[in-house]
């Protein structure tokens, strides 16, 4: 074996041990395990809850900030004031725990076989969606509350295709089968591994 092909298989070998702690979130890996990841909302629902509440994020810091708004009093006077929740902090919180209730593993794990199923689920989504949103169309901007409507409806619809397509659970099922062999054979590729052959002068 060359320095060349060596060199690569220790590349592997390297590889193949950040793979293991990669997708089983061993301790002391920097990277967040996948098979978490792959089942975790967390991430999308606090996104969500923080621009209904009003802020805004901040991509040099990575943090969400309040977004301040210039306010003019009768004297002609201006100020920067916080500008607050989008709407009642009451309908955010009943908007969060909605998405909750689909946005979670045992969404994600389902297995829907009938298409149906997901229009069913989809004609009560809009439905309380209507009953939710549609009355503040009153008091607040109807493009905004369309929009959020959409930040509501297409992750729910995207969870229940990731259970129709069987999407998470096949790749639950193939992370789990790689770890379980890595794991049963931890030492094989170092073991197949050939030393390094040192030449002197090329020979």
């Amino acid at each position: 074996m060359n320095e060349e092909e060596f060199a690569k298989a220790q590349i592997s070998n390297q590889q193949q041990q950040t793979d293991l702690g990669f997708l089983t979130g061993a301790a002391g890996n920097e990277h967040e395990s996948v098979l978490n990841r792959h089942l975790d909302a967390v991430d999308l629902l606090e996104q969500i809850e923080k621009l209904l509440m009003g802020f805004e994020y901040n991509a040099e810091n990575g943090t969400y900030d309040k977004v301040m708004v210039e306010v003019t009093d009768l004297e002609g006077h201006t100020t920067m004031v916080e500008q607050g929740p989008i709407f009642d902090p009451r309908y955010v919180r009943i908007t969060i725990g909605y998405l909750k209730s689909f946005l979670n593993p045992n969404t994600f794990l389902s297995y829907i076989k009938d298409s149906d199923q997901i229009n069913a689920i989809m004609w009560d989504v809009n439905i309380k969606l209507c009953t939710l949103l549609h009355p503040l169309k009153k008091y607040y901007d109807p493009n905004m509350i369309d929009m959020i409507w959409a930040m509501v409806e297409n992750p729910i619809h995207m969870a229940l295709l990731r259970a129709s397509s069987k999407v998470t659970l096949d790749a639950l099922s193939k992370m789990q089968h790689s770890v379980e062999h890595i794991q049963a054979n931890p030492g094989q590729q170092q073991q197949q591994m050939p030393k390094k052959e040192f030449k002197v002068f090329g020979f």
